[in-house]
């Protein structure tokens, strides 16, 4: 990633992006044509460029492993927003629950009308469907 931190928090991304993750290069301030060419080519076939995409893959990988297990980090969350947050609520106002043909939708309806469905796969979603 070529970094060029001009505003607000750019300053901070670029200081993550090419000190603490290792998959970029900050460019200075006063750009020039040359030193353009000179990242890109770093990037694009240098030993540094080999190295970021090795980085670049290994957080590609976390952040799969974190969405997709069930002990991931992010799976976690989100099922605990739903368990903790979504569900509750949305159980407080809605008298009828149906399981649909294929068993992994369960439809919440409320004068014959689908509120929400709530869908079981890999990551429980909730959305309204109006």
């Amino acid at each position: 990633m070529l970094c060029w931190p001009f505003f607000a928090d750019q300053q901070t991304n670029c200081w993550f992006s090419c000190n603490r993750w290792g998959v970029g290069i900050e460019i200075d301030s006063d750009v020039k044509r040359e030193v353009i060419e000179e990242v890109v080519r770093e990037l694009m076939i240098g030993e540094n460029g080999k190295e970021m995409k090795e980085n670049a893959l290994k957080w590609k990988n976390l952040a799969e492993t974190a969405i997709t297990s069930p002990t991931g980090s992010s799976y976690m969350n989100f099922d605990k927003l739903d368990r903790e947050v979504l569900l509750p609520k949305a159980s407080s106002f809605l008298p009828v629950d149906h399981q649909s043909a294929d068993g992994n939708d369960l439809l919440i309806v409320m004068h014959n009308v689908v509120i929400i469905q709530y869908t079981v796969r890999p990551i429980n979603f909730l959305q309204l469907v109006l």
